[in-house]
């Protein structure tokens, strides 16, 4: 405690006598070899139906009737319109309307 004390005044010019200090939020830097990735990997496994469902959105001016696809039952060679829902785990992609 005597250490964080004599760093912390260094640098911040004060310290609250018979206050603990707090741990608000850490920062952590890590490095690693890269995996060898390719394309083929992101590919979807076959046999998935991509289209889930459909759910009202809001797009701007109005709510607009919107497919929701599996992003894992995607096809790589695929287009989709928007307005669209993609999910997966990890996000969630929106696509927009198209306006020309």
């Amino acid at each position: 405690m005597a250490a964080f004390r004599r760093v912390h005044s260094a640098r911040f010019t004060s310290v609250y006598e018979g206050v603990s200090p707090e741990i608000v939020s850490f920062r952590v830097r890590a490095a690693g070899p890269a995996p060898a990735l390719t394309v083929a990997q992101a590919d979807a496994p076959a046999g998935g139906v991509p289209l889930k469902g459909r759910r009202m959105a809001w797009f701007g001016d109005r709510f607009h009737d919107t497919p929701v696809y599996d992003r894992y039952a995607l096809a790589s060679e695929g287009m989709i319109q928007g307005p669209a829902i993609i999910e997966e785990r990890e996000a969630t992609t929106i696509l927009g309307r198209r306006t020309v």
